[in-house]
């Protein structure tokens, strides 16, 4: 199930946010220690100011990630991160009804991903996404849909 993140997060959302973030380091380009305040400032200037969405991702009542939409130019998937292992295949099951959502709003979806994150690379791969172009740090990614 998808939840929308909005302004009324508890402070254990705020630190479960920091730690999952502290947890997948190695995928941001800026590799910072996240703390509650960093966190709370993150989503004050990047998603509850602009045309973005973040999401909750919950399984069996239990949150285990987030993916967000950021629609700036065209429709980008940004903030996917699994934050525990719990339920297998949900972070793409989600990832699809959100690339479907996108689709029918006639938007071609697209991401960026670290070069050296081969993980997500090959996650985004197995999911449709093909590579658009390649900068000194990012592989920019699109699906064009079905």
């Amino acid at each position: 199930m998808l939840v929308l993140i909005d302004e009324n997060l508890t402070d254990e959302d705020i630190q479960l946010l920091a730690d999952w973030r502290n947890k997948n380091n190695f995928a941001y380009k800026d590799q910072v220690i996240a703390t509650p305040e960093s966190i709370r400032v993150w989503l004050k200037e990047h998603y509850f100011s602009k045309p973005r969405m973040i999401f909750w991702i919950v399984f069996k009542g239990k949150k285990i990630g987030t993916i967000g939409l950021n629609f700036g130019d065209g429709c980008e998937i940004d903030s996917c991160m699994r934050g525990v292992p719990d339920g297998p295949g949900q972070i793409g099951l989600h990832l699809r009804s959100l690339m479907n959502l996108s689709f029918r709003l006639g938007y071609i979806l697209n991401l960026r991903v670290l070069k050296t994150n081969i993980h997500a690379i090959e996650f985004y791969k197995k999911h449709g996404f093909i590579e658009k172009e390649t900068s000194e740090i990012y592989m920019h990614m699109w699906w064009l849909g079905e």
